[in-house]
């Protein structure tokens, strides 16, 4: 399977790497960054988070854990450009992980029945060898340890690595919901007879002894990360609650036992940061600034009430569509799924619309706001495809075609790194203005700005992550310094001020008297 593994990371890496290699990023992810190292270098705290001195110095647009986590690397590799890249990254990393392991404990798959068969059209069988992990008899089988299918297929969408190079919250947000998923699964898995679920769709007969405690110890622990992705990203985290009963409808008790582990873990995490007056009174604030503002359209309404529909249809489930078009092809049929696995695959369906159609209440919608289901629709789209990729797989299983895969995947690697070190990248602009700064602005302080240009949230983004400089648009001129914004012309009087930087740039420091 190493050819297909490497095609899976050499499209990784080409989503990613010419991206996370620039300096450039979306404004929300450079305020992230900020407010992170700010955590980091000791101003604010876990429920007080500081952005600038001006601009939500205490910040409640988001629950603190997922700022606090990125802190957390601050800490460890200290304060460098590529810090929040890594940290991404990584959490990029884990999540894929977690999707291997979800993928290992779905049950059997699918694959030929002997590596001498014709490769071209191999017989597909279902054999519960493989839920137990042990390794198929054909190179090309698609047993439980190869999960370059649903880790494809969920590279394959587009806004997954979009929210990793743009430091998006949606990315340990993300890493919380499927390890919540991950637990569901693990408990639901715990009495199948070889570890698992839907072992016991082949074999029906009671295992015995199975302990019933690891259920409800798998249960409680789902529940806590539902906890801390609600504290990382709101109430959006809370679909796992229903994958007990979504991916365990066939198993009721065992399915009861995690739902309600997890439902009490949940329950008791509410009630003790309710009992908390610091947690209490951040968390009240998000969800009357934020929340609330949000489901009464008092916040970034969105232009279409059903946008996300749209959304899900051309940033889902087209690229997986297009993705298993492609594997059909080459494939060179269709191979149609076991009953067993289209059982599955609906059960992670539903997982999927659970975390996306509640998102439809608020008229605030974006994209990025279905990264968290991608997991759940990835999957689904795997155990439809296992029969197709284990065809694929086999008809691939030549020397040449090994060789040709792996230099490719090689290529594409090499490929993303130079377009990374090479290209420009977002806001490179900006970014050279401030570099042309550096050596002049008074790191850590706050300097004035023109009123007209206080809207300008990339600036206090950039000057705050850059510098730790906060920009003060009321009293601009009560600093001494003040940041000039606009092409050779002042955008507001500037009074006894003389520029300390090259004039003729978009940004421009200025000196001005004290008193002003």
């Amino acid at each position: 399977m190493a050819p297909l593994a490497a095609l899976t990371v050499a499209v990784a890496c080409a989503v990613l790497l010419p991206r996370l290699l620039q300096h450039g990023m979306f404004l929300d992810g450079v305020t992230y960054a900020a407010i992170a190292r700010n955590l980091a270098a000791g101003a604010g705290s876990f429920w007080a988070p500081h952005y600038t001195a001006t601009i939500y110095p205490v910040f409640h647009e988001h629950p603190p854990l997922g700022l606090w986590l990125e802190s957390l690397s601050f800490r460890v590799l200290g304060d460098h450009w590529w810090v929040e890249r890594l940290h991404a990254t990584v959490i990029f990393g884990l999540t894929a992980l977690l999707i291997a392991v979800i993928w290992r404990r779905l049950g059997p798959g699918l694959t030929p029945q002997a590596p001498q068969q014709d490769t071209a059209s191999p017989t597909v069988t279902e054999s519960s060898a493989h839920a137990g992990g042990a390794s198929t008899r054909g190179w090309g089988g698609i047993d439980s340890n190869h999960a370059w299918l649903p880790l494809l297929l969920w590279v394959a969408v587009p806004v997954v690595s979009w929210a990793v190079v743009g430091n998006m919250l949606e990315g340990p947000f993300t890493l919380f919901t499927t390890a919540a998923l991950m637990c569901v699964v693990l408990g639901l898995a715990t009495e199948a007879g070889n570890g698992a679920l839907g072992a016991e769709e082949l074999d029906p007969t009671p295992r015995g002894g199975a302990p019933r405690p690891v259920a409800v110890l798998w249960g409680a622990a789902s529940g806590l990360c539902v906890a801390a992705a609600f504290l990382t990203k709101g109430p959006a985290g809370l679909f796992p609650l229903a994958a007990p009963v979504l991916l365990g409808w066939h198993r009721p008790r065992v399915a009861g036992r995690v739902l309600l582990a997890q439902w009490l873990t949940v329950a008791v995490v509410a009630a003790v940061l309710l009992a908390w007056p610091a947690a209490h009174d951040a968390l009240s604030r998000y969800l009357d600034e934020q929340l609330v503002a949000a489901l009464t359209g008092q916040r970034e309404v969105a232009r279409h009430r059903f946008g996300l529909v749209n959304n899900w249809l051309e940033g889902v489930a087209l690229p997986l569509l297009v993705v298993g078009g492609v594997m059909v092809a080459l494939a060179r049929r269709w191979v149609a799924p076991l009953p067993a696995d289209v059982r599955r695959a609906t059960s992670w369906l539903l997982v999927g619309l659970s975390a996306t159609v509640p998102l439809l209440l608020s008229p605030k919608q974006s994209g990025y706001y279905l990264v968290p289901s991608v997991p759940a629709f990835a999957l689904a789209c795997a155990l439809l495809l296992r029969g197709t990729a284990a065809r694929l797989a086999a008809r691939l299983d030549t020397s040449a075609w090994r060789r040709v895969t792996l230099g490719a995947s090689a290529i594409v690697v090499v490929m993303a790194v130079v377009a990374g070190l090479t290209t420009a990248g977002r806001d490179a602009a900006r970014l050279a203005d401030l570099d042309a700064l550096a050596s002049h602005l008074p790191v850590g302080q706050t300097i004035g700005i023109c009123p007209e240009t206080n809207a300008d949230w990339n600036l206090h983004a950039w000057t705050q992550r850059r510098f730790r400089v906060s920009l003060d648009a009321r009293e601009p001129y009560a600093h001494g310094w003040l940041l000039r914004s606009g092409q050779g012309t002042a955008t507001c009087p500037l009074p006894r001020c003389t520029p300390a930087t090259d004039a003729s740039r978009a940004l421009v420091l200025m000196r001005c008297e004290a008193g002003l």
